[in-house]
């Protein structure tokens, strides 16, 4: 860790949202979820619009809550939200206003109009280091336009690399916040890099304007196919928890620290099955990806790694997230917030925020 003051306390961030329609908790899920509510009402009361927040939003911030009052000391940790309201004691709820809390270590969702804490910068960066395009399964290309650096890669240049490689079928992602979110572009084999370069800037529109004379602003991958996507959480560069990349689950369908779940394509809405074996390589990938990176950024301790099997069922790299606004599916909060503990964050002063706001998700 950085050597630096101690932090004083925590200030652990909630969204407090209102309550989800409750009939909507798997019957299996009741009983853990009865006691998350508790915690929550006893917190926060009833809201205007209870029955309407999206279930697993809901219930991923009343994981956290339950996890922190059962993990961190009360008499130092304070429970924010992302409103002007003052944040209040665990211990007694004495309440003080979030500006006089800097002091403390942050822990939780990140505000639109918020600074970026460091550690959410250098996980967004991922695709700058060579440990995450030594492993991400598939061609990948940082590159930027209109570079006056000649020694920069240009997307001019990824693009008459990376169609012959992908066979017209690759992906653009602007790498300067998520709102331009990522881009899937079909051309023809055979079609010129500089005909595809019209076909990325009509799709992207004004993104690339945004993105214009810097340098490793996108990133150009060829199309994978993936499997059992999974998302690991490294705290202090150690992975401490994972849980299938499944999006209706939540902690409540958490079953062991690196959970055994999953659903094979994300999206195609097939079973949940539990996959011990590829549990054991994403985690044993995931194990070692982290400790090249800690060799390459050791400055960079805190994030998500998302991993997944490849078409060649090989482990692969699709991105790594910033570990504050990360979704966390059915991972052990717990245990996150357990190695956050022992690793003893230090206060987010003005050295560790940016004074811009890069979101990532």
């Amino acid at each position: 860790m950085a050597a630096s003051a101690a932090a004083s306390g925590w200030k652990i961030v909630i969204v407090d949202y209102p309550l989800p329609d409750l009939d909507a908790i798997p019957e299996q899920n009741r009983g853990a979820a009865e006691a998350m509510l508790a915690i929550w009402r006893d917190w926060f009361g009833p809201k205007d619009g209870d029955g309407n927040t999206d279930y697993e939003n809901f219930f991923e911030q009343a994981a956290r809550l339950q996890a922190v009052i059962a993990e961190c000391d009360p008499e130092t940790t304070f429970i924010a939200t992302l409103s002007d309201a003052p944040a209040r004691r665990i211990s007694d709820r004495h309440e003080r206003p979030k500006r006089d809390l800097a002091d403390h270590a942050r822990y939780g969702p990140i505000g639109r109009m918020e600074a970026l804490p460091a550690q959410e910068r250098l996980a967004a960066s991922y695709h700058r280091y060579d440990a995450f395009l030594r492993h991400a399964g598939r061609l990948a290309i940082p590159c930027g336009v209109d570079l006056d650096d000649p020694d920069e890669t240009t997307l001019t240049q990824a693009l008459h690399k990376v169609i012959p490689a992908s066979g017209g079928d690759f992906w653009v992602k602007i790498m300067l916040s998520a709102k331009y979110g990522i881009h899937h572009i079909q051309v023809p084999v055979d079609t010129a890099a500089p005909k595809a370069l019209d076909v990325v800037d009509e799709s992207l529109v004004w993104a690339l304007v945004h993105a214009s004379g810097r340098p490793k602003s996108l990133l150009v991958q060829a199309h994978a196919v993936m499997t059992h996507e999974y998302r690991v959480f490294i705290v202090d560069h150690q992975p401490v928890t994972a849980a299938a990349c499944i999006e209706e689950f939540t902690p409540l369908d958490n079953l062991e620290p690196f959970d055994p779940q999953f659903r094979v394509h994300r999206s195609a809405g097939t079973p949940v099955i539990r996959d011990e074996a590829a549990r054991d390589a994403l985690v044993a990938f995931a194990v070692a990806v982290a400790a090249e990176l800690r060799a390459e950024v050791p400055e960079l301790r805190d994030y998500v790694m998302d991993v997944a099997l490849g078409a060649d069922s090989q482990p692969l790299v699709i991105e790594l997230n910033g570990l504050q606004n990360a979704g966390l599916y059915a991972s052990d909060t717990r245990r996150t917030l357990r190695a956050l503990m022992a690793a003893g964050w230090q206060p987010a002063g003005d050295d560790d925020i940016l004074a811009i706001r890069v979101d990532v998700h």
